[in-house]
């Protein structure tokens, strides 16, 4: 009877897997797990990307912050009320000037310009008093700060990138021999000067103003980082 196990043996053996088929399974395996390796490796190197990316924008927005809050420091530690006299045999004039910063912010500078000036000649005496509220948009403004004079006195002078961008509301009363006269003013300019008392001061304010616009203008671009997933880093 041991002749009948034979046949069964050999059906059984032939109903198995070849070694080829068994080893083609293997490397299968063998690659989708690769592969399912190099995708996680993938995702977390995506991850890691993006989280320093990010980090370098937030280091970017810190330093761009700090450089902000430092030029304003400088804008308004630097003003000062000044005044400037100058005389002649037929004439003498004074000029005082003073600024008051209301607000240095992205979207609005708000500040107040008093000037009085005074002269006595020849022909009379007279004198003036200003007082102008002024306001801008600083990205409207050119980051080209100049260095020029007002009334013998060091200044600097910021220009509108562009027409008039720059308003100024206020009073200006005027005395001549006696006579009284207001006047409102009520008007947009292209340009304004700050007289300083030194050209050292000069400067530093047409540095501080020169990178405080040019930051206005020009804020850093944030939000390019792709997300960085918790679960990928995992």
């Amino acid at each position: 009877m041991r002749w009948t196990f034979v046949p069964l043996l050999v059906v059984l053996l032939g109903c198995g897997r070849s070694d080829d088929e068994f080893n083609n399974a293997i490397n299968a395996e063998r690659e989708a797990a690769a592969n399912r390796l190099a995708e996680q490796q993938n995702q977390q190197n995506a991850a890691l990307e993006a989280q320093e990316c990010t980090n370098r924008e937030a280091r970017m927005l810190s330093e761009h912050r700090d450089a902000i809050a430092r030029d304003k420091q400088i804008i308004m530690t630097t003003l000062e009320a000044v005044s400037s006299a100058a005389s002649n045999d037929e004439a003498a004039a004074e000029i005082e000037f003073a600024i008051t910063i209301e607000a240095l912010t992205p979207a609005e500078w708000r500040w107040v310009e008093v000037e009085n000036s005074a002269a006595v000649s020849n022909y009379g005496e007279g004198s003036l008093r200003d007082r102008i509220n002024y306001s801008v948009n600083p990205a409207l403004l050119s980051s080209q700060v100049q260095l020029v004079e007002y009334a013998g006195m060091p200044a600097v002078r910021f220009d509108c990138a562009s027409g008039d961008c720059i308003r100024a509301i206020g009073r200006r009363l005027a005395h001549y021999n006696g006579s009284e006269a207001l006047q409102d003013i009520d008007e947009r300019r292209a340009s304004n000067v700050w007289a300083l008392g030194t050209a050292n001061r000069a400067q530093v304010v047409r540095d501080a103003l020169t990178d405080l616009i040019g930051r206005e203008r020009n804020p850093p671009r944030t939000g390019s980082c792709g997300p960085a997933s918790a679960s990928n880093m995992q």
